[in-house]
This record gives structure tokens, C-alpha cells and sequence, in this order.
């Protein structure tokens, strides 16, 4: 049964709905790390996961080793979680994290989030001498996202354009 399924009605491991999104958060980092952890480290994911309180704006999240997650804001972009404190799940260090790794942002109207893997810092590029390299810059989305206006497809546009994609995205 998925962590989603138990969440929400129907099963009959339908998890407390009375839980905070930190409780909640921690719980199921618990879950997902107590099974990659059975591989004894040979496999990890790093994940953002979090939850957005839809009448408040407030964000519960967890970064795992991910990218930062960016906030565009205003016309202007920043990470979010640069404090990063968690291993990838599955690593034996993550399970001494057990407590406090949650963290809350307060979200405004109007604001967007951009999530997504370290293909967007990763680009190959031309050196002058002809060869190719691949250049990896993690600053340079920030720029990218603020001049796309947080538009996704302007996003994908600006990243095409600073160089070869050679990761997922």
C-alpha cells in the first residue's frame, strides 16, 4: 500500500488524519528511508517533499540532498532551505536526522516554486579553444528563472539556451 493511498480513505491502514504536516513529513521520511536503508546504502534518493497549507500558504518541507528549491518572488529568485540537513534517503547517516528536519516557509500569493534536478546546472558548453566541457552552475538558474518570469516553458527556454541539456531536467 503507497504512503498516498494510506493517507487518504479506503485501506485499512488509513493514516491518522489528525497529524501535523511535521508529524506527517517525518513519518513518511521514516518510511521511505526504512526502505531504501535495506539496500545498506548501495541505493539513495535525494527528494524534496513537502506540503502546502492551501488557505495559509504555509510550506512543511524536507530536502533530502535535492537541488534547493527556488521561490520567485516579486520578479526576483532565491533558494529556499540553503540550511539543507538531511542525507539521501537510504544513506546510514539520514537515520540519525530524526528529529527537527522539517522546515516552514511562508508562502504568498503570486509566488511559484520551482523544483527540479541538478540537469538544470549541469549544461555542456563550447570552450573557446572549440572543446567541449560540461559547465556546472548552480547560481545561474536563479537568472534564468527571474529573466522566464517564473514561466515554466520560459524556464525550460533559458536553460536550452545557456547550453546542451545533458541530465534530466
Amino acid at each position: 500500500t503507497s504512503i498516498m493511498q494510506r493517507a487518504g480513505a479506503g485501506t485499512d491502514e488509513v493514516r491518522d488524519l489528525r497529524e501535523t504536516p511535521e508529524e506527517w513529513l517525518a513519518v513518511t521520511f521514516h518510511e521511505l528511508h526504512g526502505v531504501l536503508s535495506s539496500f545498506d546504502g548501495s541505493m539513495a534518493v535525494s527528494c524534496v517533499l513537502g506540503l502546502i497549507e492551501e488557505n495559509s500558504g504555509l510550506m512543511h518541507s524536507f530536502n533530502a540532498e535535492h537541488p534547493f528549491p527556488i521561490l520567485y518572488r516579486g520578479g526576483a529568485c532565491s533558494f529556499l532551505g540553503e540550511e539543507q540537513r538531511l542525507y539521501k534517503l537510504g544513506m546510514p547517516q539520514s537515520f540519525d536526522q530524526a528529529t527537527g528536519f522539517v522546515d516552514q516557509y511562508q508562502l504568498e500569493a503570486g509566488d511559484v516554486l520551482v523544483i527540479g534536478s541538478d540537469g538544470k546546472d549541469d549544461l555542456r558548453v563550447s570552450a573557446e579553444d572549440g572543446e567541449d566541457y560540461i559547465r556546472h552552475d548552480e547560481e545561474r538558474i536563479l537568472g534564468i528563472c527571474e529573466a522566464a518570469g517564473g514561466e515554466l516553458a520560459a524556464i525550460v527556454e533559458g536553460v536550452e539556451a545557456a547550453g546542451e541539456i545533458t541530465d534530466d531536467l
